[in-house]
C-alpha cells in the first residue's frame, strides 16, 4: 500500500504553549502551500523520564492537548507512548515506523530524536526548523512554565500558554467543610496536573451549564482540618446551585496566597473573608 504524502511534526506538545503553536501554525502553513495533509505525531508521556527514570508530571491531559491540535487546523493527530524501543531506533527507523511518506518535517529549534540524538538527516526528507518563541527575555518552554505553576506564578504561566490555565473535569463530592464555614464549596476532580500547582488559593472563574462565574479556588491539603489528600475546592461568588456531577471549566487567574493551617475555624472564615474581598478588586480593576 502506497504511504500519503504528509508534512508531519513530532514532539511531546506538553502544555500547547506558545512556542509549540509556533511549530504548528508553521506546520499548517507549509501543508496548506504544498496541497498536502499535516500531521502531528505526539507522545502521550514524557520520553525523558523513559530515558533519564524521572516522574514529571504533565501540564494538559492528552485529550486537551488532541483538541486544542485539531482546533488549530491539525488535519491528522497520531499519538504513541515512547519507549526504550523507540529510543534505540535509528531516525530512519522511527519515520518508517510512522507509516507516512514525510515530505516535510517541522520541528522546534532544539528538536533531536533518533539513538543517537543527532540533527536530523533523512535521506529525501525537508527539514524546516522553527526559531523559539521569546517572551520578554525568557525563551516559552513546558520546563518554564512548570516552574512557574510550581511557584504560583500562574499570571506568567498564562501569558507563556497564550490563554488561560485551566482544569476541565466533573464536579465530586469532598467533605462539605466549606459549608460549615458559611462558604459552601464544590471539589472537583483530582489528578497528575493538580500536583504541579503552589498550594493556596487562586482568583478563578468556573465556566458551567455555558455560563461563567468569578470564583476564588484553593487547591490543598486543608491543614487547619488535618486533611491530607490534595483537593481543589473552588467557592463560587453570588451562586447557589447544584452542581454535583456536572463538567466545569475551572480558569486560574492569579495567586492570592499560599496555603496555611489556622489556629481556629473563626480565623479560617476571617482569612477565605479577606480572599474575596481581594479576588473582586483584583476583578473591578481589571487585572484578571
Amino acid at each position: 500500500m502506497k504511504k500519503e504524502n504528509v508534512v508531519l511534526t513530532i514532539g511531546t506538545f506538553d502544555g500547547m504553549h506558545l512556542g509549540h503553536k509556533k511549530v504548528i501554525d508553521r506546520l499548517i502553513q507549509v501543508s496548506d502551500q504544498k496541497g498536502l495533509r499535516s500531521v502531528v505525531v505526539t507522545f502521550d508521556n514524557i520520553p525523558k523520564d523513559v530515558i533519564f527514570g524521572t516522574n514529571t508530571n504533565r501540564i494538559i491531559s492528552n485529550e486537551k492537548k488532541h483538541k486544542i491540535l485539531y482546533n488549530m487546523g491539525v488535519d491528522i493527530v497520531k499519538s504513541t507512548r515512547f519507549t526504550k524501543n523507540i529510543q534505540s531506533m535509528s531516525q530512519a527507523e522511527f519515520i518508517d515506523s510512522l507509516g507516512y511518506n514525510i515530505d516535510t518535517l517541522i520541528v522546534g529549534h532544539d528538536f533531536h530524536f533518533g539513538k543517537d540524538q543527532m540533527d536530523i538527516d533523512v535521506d529525501g526528507i525537508e527539514v524546516i526548523r522553527v526559531k523559539p518563541f521569546v517572551h520578554g527575555s525568557s525563551v516559552v518552554s513546558s520546563s518554564l512554565i512548570r516552574k512557574c505553576l510550581n511557584n504560583g506564578n500562574i499570571y506568567e504561566a498564562n501569558n507563556y500558554l497564550g490563554r488561560i490555565y485551566e482544569i476541565d473535569k466533573k464536579v465530586v463530592h469532598g467533605l462539605k467543610v466549606g459549608r460549615t464555614l458559611g462558604y459552601p464549596t464544590f471539589n472537583i476532580e483530582s489528578d497528575e496536573h493538580i500536583d504541579l500547582l503552589k498550594k493556596g488559593v487562586y482568583v478563578s472563574k468556573v465556566k458551567v451549564d455555558g455560563e461563567t462565574y468569578s470564583s476564588i479556588t484553593n487547591v490543598g491539603n486543608s491543614p487547619t482540618f488535618g486533611i491530607r489528600e490534595t483537593s481543589v475546592e473552588t467557592f463560587i461568588f453570588d451562586f447557589n446551585e447544584d452542581i454535583y456531577g456536572n463538567d466545569v471549566k475551572l480558569s486560574l487567574l492569579s495567586f492570592i496566597r499560599e496555603e496555611k493551617k489556622f489556629d481556629s475555624s473563626e480565623d479560617l472564615i476571617e482569612q477565605i473573608g479577606n480572599d474575596i474581598e481581594i479576588a473582586k478588586t483584583l476583578y473591578l480593576k481589571g487585572r484578571v
